[in-house]
């Protein structure tokens, strides 16, 4: 009489497990162009529903533009997401851009997404994924620390505000100030 072979019953992985573990494994790859093999291998993915699970995770990462893939099969983190610390450099055309901190390539910053930072100050942005076509652009989360807390200009009172227009155009904004808070102020 044959006897039975033993299957190991091991614990089959979730996708949610699954999405957590790449993610992770994207994130200490960040810079790398990471192989389909290597990605398994790395992972230890040997099951044939393991790898496709893991191919249809890669897709919608892919789709989602959190991962690019750069050859078939071959894939990258985008740089979407990711937080940088530097200075805020304000134009008065409003193509601002950020430098970060250890040097390189300034990261425009539209306007509407500079959360009102100003010449100088010292920002954490968040770094979105670059298009085709298009240059790096990040988005100003935090404002660390401000350049300049002082400013000269034409108050223009009304009613019941103030303005400060200021002398430099490179503020986006004039600076609303309340009536109760001018303490004696004159146009």
């Amino acid at each position: 009489m044959a006897k039975k072979k033993e299957k190991k019953a091991g614990k089959r992985m979730k996708k949610k497990e699954l999405v957590k573990v790449l993610l992770e494994f994207f994130h200490t790859k960040q810079d790398e162009v990471l192989s389909l093999k290597y990605i398994f291998e790395q992972l230890h993915l040997t099951t044939h529903p393991l790898k496709m699970l893991c191919m249809d995770i890669l897709s919608e990462l892919s789709m989602d533009d959190y991962i690019t893939e750069v050859d078939k099969h071959k894939y990258k983190l985008n740089n979407h997401g990711v937080e940088m610390t530097g200075t805020f450099q304000r134009k008065s055309n409003g193509k601002n851009s950020f430098i970060p901190e250890g040097g390189g390539e300034p990261i425009f910053v539209a306007e509407r997404n500079s959360a009102h930072a100003m010449n100088n100050d010292k920002v954490r942005i968040a770094f979105y994924a670059k298009r085709r076509g298009r240059e790096a652009e990040g988005e100003v989360i935090e404002i660390l620390e401000r350049a300049n807390d002082t400013f000269v200009g034409t108050l223009e009172v009304a009613k019941s505000y103030a303005f400060l227009v200021t002398e430099n155009r490179t503020l986006a904004n004039d600076i609303f100030i309340p009536k109760e808070k001018l303490k004696g102020g004159k146009t």
